[in-house]
């Protein structure tokens, strides 16, 4: 009933909660330079709308040059972040649309999602 109501204003998305205690498995990742830091590092993979949480970044991988190792690893480029598919794309492939949401989406929304958009992290990353 939740998503239900959620996607009268918000068709091909879903809540936080639905990500996080009801999505299948994660985002698939579309392309971009950035590497979650769950990928090299001793940390857990934390998720938020599907994608990772934590990535790599140029103060942590400054960290490790100065004990001696890059770790082999690229910090989120502002340039050309790593970038998911979008929320609909995800939803469609698992075929978790509900009844009539298809139609009222746009080519618009299974556009490829930047993570810097999707956690905003703007440039601080």
């Amino acid at each position: 009933m939740i998503v239900q109501e959620w996607i009268i204003d918000r068709p091909g998305t879903r809540p936080t909660c639905w990500w996080k205690f009801q999505a299948p498995e994660p985002r698939v990742r579309c392309g971009g330079i950035g590497t979650p830091s769950h990928e090299r590092l001793a940390n857990v993979l934390r998720l938020h709308f599907g994608v990772p949480m934590d990535w790599m970044n140029g103060g942590i991988l400054a960290v490790y040059v100065q004990l001696g190792s890059d770790l082999g690893v690229r910090a989120i480029d502002p340039h050309n972040p790593p970038v998911f598919e979008s929320q609909a794309t995800y939803l469609d492939r698992h075929g978790l649309l509900l009844p009539g949401e298809r139609r009222r989406l746009s080519a618009a929304d299974f556009t490829p999602e930047r993570i810097t958009d999707i956690l905003n992290f703007g440039d601080a990353h």
